[in-house]
């Protein structure tokens, strides 16, 4: 019996959420985070590390790119950078006045990787991960 049209197929999902890669397998890794507590390491800022797991919940053996966007209430706010000791490589991070801040990054080839984010507004920033190979992670922030 074949697939309704327009339907999504499970070869489609794979390369959908396996980051274009069609031979992913039915499985795909995730992005397991850490959330820091505000200001622990600089104001208004709130550190969060990453290890890049594949299905099994087992760390990644190889760096993995990673593309980071936080997307805040306050157009200047949830700006992106290296962590206050940096693990994994911060290739470049736009924080414009307006809309959305990204950043792309490479893991350790233990998968490992860290950033921070930074509000001076007291409010919620939404920060979504894509790491290659994983399933896409959106965590909450809430700045004091």
């Amino acid at each position: 019996m074949s697939a309704p049209s327009g339907a999504h197929t499970k070869k489609f999902d794979r390369h959908y959420f396996a980051g274009g890669q069609e031979d992913a397998g039915p499985e795909v890794g995730y992005v397991d985070a850490t959330i820091g507590a505000e200001a622990a390491v600089a104001a208004n800022a709130i550190e969060i590390a990453c290890t890049i797991k594949d299905s099994a919940g087992v760390a990644v053996t190889s760096a993995k790119e990673v593309f980071i966007e936080s997307l805040a209430v306050t157009d200047s706010g949830g700006d992106l950078a290296a962590a206050g000791t940096p693990v994994g490589t911060l290739v470049k991070a736009n924080n414009p006045a307006t809309g959305p801040n990204t950043a792309a990054m490479t893991s350790t080839a233990a998968g490992l990787f860290s950033f921070r984010v930074t509000n001076t507004a007291v409010e919620v920033t939404h920060v979504r991960i894509l790491a290659e190979g994983c399933r896409p992670k959106i965590i909450k922030l809430t700045f004091a």
